[in-house]
């Protein structure tokens, strides 16, 4: 299985603590791959001249000071995008299938347990490449585990394949999490698992990964277990993008996207098809 190999790593920039722990979660992989560490940063140019010239300065001066505060925070921008329109817009149009797009977001996202219309909601609905959040925590250590969630899907096997690239390149142990439903705890019913348990559980037959099989809905299941183990990374898929005319990613997702725990990784449908460069 080949590693991944990213060309950039995009950390959406923001002066608090959410932007520092954004941008030294992204410091960490883009070191550990190779590549390259972007700071998008969103502004608005109040001047009332708008020429070529004092535009091409106004970005010249914010890219210096993006840089200047990245340093303060002890990381080094390859290069800085200052951009005007809407963020969600800009960084759907700047990154490619290879990209890794890295967002602060707090403990809590959007108004409802959907996180309907946020940020992390938009960009996962419409990026082609993988988005992580990163809340206000202290970024776990490099080597901690990277865990992804199985459930027998077809859909699953795409996300289960980039876990394993990703843990393989930063060199981490992957650890496959199944939610078990309460049925397979009783008697009569324990290891009796339907086909599609039987195929989650064989997604994670393999030596670079350890398999995990927990009780509960998948999204509590996960949760607990990155709270628990400080997870360097939670990795999850989209599903289900047909529902309520697009805007559900599905259950999982849009909970997780609601209430992260830990750096979590939201992996577009179909991704792991798209032929590696």
């Amino acid at each position: 299985m080949s590693a991944i190999s990213r060309r950039r790593i995009l950390v959406s920039i923001e002066c608090d603590d959410r932007g520092k722990q954004a941008l030294s979660w992204g410091r960490i992989v883009a070191a550990e791959i190779d590549g390259e560490l972007v700071g998008v940063l969103q502004v608005m140019n109040t001047s009332a001249e708008h020429s070529r010239e004092t535009a091409h300065e106004f970005a010249e001066q914010t890219a210096t000071s993006a840089r200047s505060w990245a340093a303060a925070c002890g990381a080094r921008l390859d290069d800085v995008c200052v951009v005007e329109g809407a963020l969600e817009d800009e960084l759907v149009e700047l990154a490619g299938v290879d990209d890794l797009v890295v967002v602060g977001v707090d403990h809590q996202v959007g108004a409802t347990g959907w996180a309907l219309g946020s940020l992390p909601h938009e960009l996962a609905h419409h990026l082609a490449c993988p988005l992580v959040l990163i809340p206000p925590d202290e970024i776990p250590a490099l080597g901690s585990q990277v865990i992804v969630g199985v459930d027998g899907s077809e859909a699953n096997d795409q996300v289960v394949s980039w876990a394993k690239r990703f843990a393989q390149t930063i060199r981490c142990p992957l650890v496959a999490i199944y939610a078990r439903e309460p049925i397979y705890e009783t008697f009569d019913n324990a290891g009796n698992y339907g086909g599609e348990e039987r195929h989650a559980v064989a997604e994670a037959q393999d030596d670079s990964v350890s398999l995990v099989e927990m009780t509960g809905e998948p999204e509590d299941v996960l949760r607990a277990y990155a709270h628990d183990h400080a997870t360097f990374l939670t990795v999850i898929g989209v599903r289900d993008r047909g529902s309520l005319h697009g805007r559900l990613l599905g259950a999982v997702a849009d909970h997780v996207i609601h209430e992260p725990y830990g750096p979590t990784a939201i992996i577009p449908d179909g991704l792991a098809t798209t032929p590696e460069q």
